[in-house]
């Protein structure tokens, strides 16, 4: 059974960039309601639980074909709620340091270029525009 992890701060902590009812409306409706789908989804499938969102969603092929869509539109809801609630912060840093901040600026040559290449590429996806900067497997 998938619950929304407890947000790690209160839900005022990240005003003004995003308001108490902002975050209150994320979390208490559209993060639950994915949870909700998602274990409607699941419920008659047991060899699932206990099993993490990122492992299901890793190895989607082999969920039943029946729910498989359900699994992964609202899988992937929960996921990247739970992903957008543990990397906001308050009083965070304006912009990364250290190995992050090498790794982008080797990529994307400057922070502000990485900066607008993200926002375009987040712009341009239909529906909520989740985008994701991801480190892949060589390194790159």
């Amino acid at each position: 059974m998938f619950d929304p992890p407890a947000l790690p701060y209160d839900q005022n902590a990240l005003e003004p960039y995003l308001t108490t009812d902002v975050v209150k409306i994320h979390y208490t409706k559209h993060h639950q309601t994915y949870c909700n789908n998602l274990n409607k989804a699941l419920e008659n499938h047991p060899e699932y639980n206990g099993t993490a969102i990122d492992k299901i969603l890793k190895s989607i092929e082999s969920v039943p074909a029946e729910i498989r869509q359900a699994v992964i539109n609202n899988g992937g809801g929960f996921y990247n709620h739970s992903l957008y609630w543990e990397n906001l912060m308050p009083q965070a840093k304006k912009e990364p340091e250290g190995a992050l901040m090498e790794a982008i600026t080797n990529a994307f040559v400057t922070f502000a270029d990485f900066q607008k290449l993200f926002t375009d590429s987040a712009m341009r996806l239909f529906g909520s525009g989740w985008t994701w900067l991801v480190q892949t497997r060589d390194g790159s």
